[in-house]
């Protein structure tokens, strides 16, 4: 609190903050934020609340640039506090920023964002975006399936179960023609049927059990067991079924 403070008298005093001081101010929320929240800290709302208003207050004439660091920060954070900022403000302050540049982490972080709030219009846009990106962009070609995993996730937690089940057949037969490597089919199909057992924890098992038949599907991890299994207290039979195998 000692920065907010320290912005508080310069504003208190009529001296306007310069690019430096808004940027320190309000990345130090925001890692605040961020680190309440690791500590499981209830002022980390109280501290992300505070980041985005203060933000919004000095962005809202859209004259100040603020670093690619804050604005990472800004998307992890608002991760771990969803709902208190929209998707599209978040998108149109990052795409008229001359310093950010749209990597792997943004479109993990936004398509995170849109499966938390519900929004599959977002997704589905997120990643018709992605598909153009990738095709001319090697760093975003190296991450593909990582987000490819999030746009089923996404998906599947949205409401567009067939869509998803589409994209994965369609992304199966890619992985397998391009380069196989197990653990890019074992991002993208654990990944689904996690998000598949939030939804549905009988359709994933069933699922699950026609996957692991499959000789070139690569064992499941032990992690992955483990959320399956939260997923499915609710039905005591099946949560049997999966602590059994494991």
């Amino acid at each position: 609190f000692q920065l907010l403070s320290c912005y508080q008298d310069l504003i208190g005093n009529l001296i306007k903050p310069t690019e430096a001081i808004y940027n320190m101010v309000i990345g130090s929320l925001l890692k605040g934020s961020i680190k309440a929240y690791e500590q499981q800290n209830s002022n980390g709302s109280d501290f992300y609340k505070i980041a985005v208003d203060l933000f919004q207050a000095s962005n809202a004439k859209k004259n100040h640039q603020f670093s690619k660091e804050l604005l990472d920060y800004s998307l992890l954070a608002m991760n771990l506090y969803p709902g208190y900022i929209r998707f599209s403000y978040v998108k149109n302050v990052l795409e008229s920023s001359s310093l950010y540049t749209k990597d792997a982490f943004y479109y993990v972080a936004m398509l995170s964002y849109a499966k938390l709030t519900n929004d599959n219009k977002s997704i589905k846009e997120l990643y018709q975006e992605f598909r153009s990106m990738c095709s001319v962009r090697k760093d975003l070609q190296e991450s593909q399936y990582e987000i490819y995993s999030m746009v089923l996730a996404g998906m599947v937690e949205t409401g567009d179960l067939p869509l998803a089940i589409k994209l994965l057949d369609k992304l199966m037969i890619d992985v397998r023609d391009k380069n196989g490597l197990a653990k890019n089919v074992s991002l993208m199909l654990s990944n689904f049927l996690i998000s598949l057992s939030k939804v549905d924890c009988h359709k994933a098992h069933k699922l699950w059990f026609e996957f692991s038949r499959l000789k070139w599907v690569p064992e499941f991890s032990y992690e992955f067991y483990l959320v399956l299994l939260a997923n499915s207290f609710k039905d005591w039979s099946l949560t049997k079924k999966i602590y059994d195998y494991i």
